[in-house]
C-alpha cells in the first residue's frame, strides 16, 4: 500500500531562531542597586528595611523583615515603587 503525496505540500523546515538582542532585567536586581532600596518601611514595625542585609529572602519573591521578622511580599516592593514614583 503506498502513500500518496500532496504536490502542493510544504515540506517541514526547521528555521534557528536568531539571538535576540534584548536581555531580560531583574526587577529585584534593579531595584537592589536603585536608591529608592533603603525607602520602604516594614508595614508591620515601620522600620526601614535593608535589602543589602537586613532580609532574608524565603523565596524568589518573599522575604522577612529583619525588626518584626514578618513574612512580606515583592508586592511590597511593587507598591512602594509605584507610590515614589519609580517606573520600571
Amino acid at each position: 500500500m503506498g502513500t500518496s503525496r500532496d504536490p502542493h505540500a510544504k515540506e517541514n523546515v526547521i528555521t534557528p531562531i536568531k539571538n535576540s538582542s534584548s536581555n531580560f532585567e531583574s526587577i529585584t536586581k534593579k531595584f537592589l542597586s536603585s536608591p529608592q532600596s533603603n525607602q520602604i518601611k516594614c508595614p508591620t514595625c515601620g522600620d526601614l528595611i535593608d535589602f543589602n542585609s537586613g532580609v532574608t529572602w524565603q523565596g524568589p519573591d518573599t522575604f522577612t523583615c529583619c525588626g518584626c521578622a514578618r513574612l512580606l511580599s515583592m508586592r511590597l516592593i511593587q507598591r512602594a515603587l509605584k507610590d515614589l514614583g519609580v517606573d520600571w
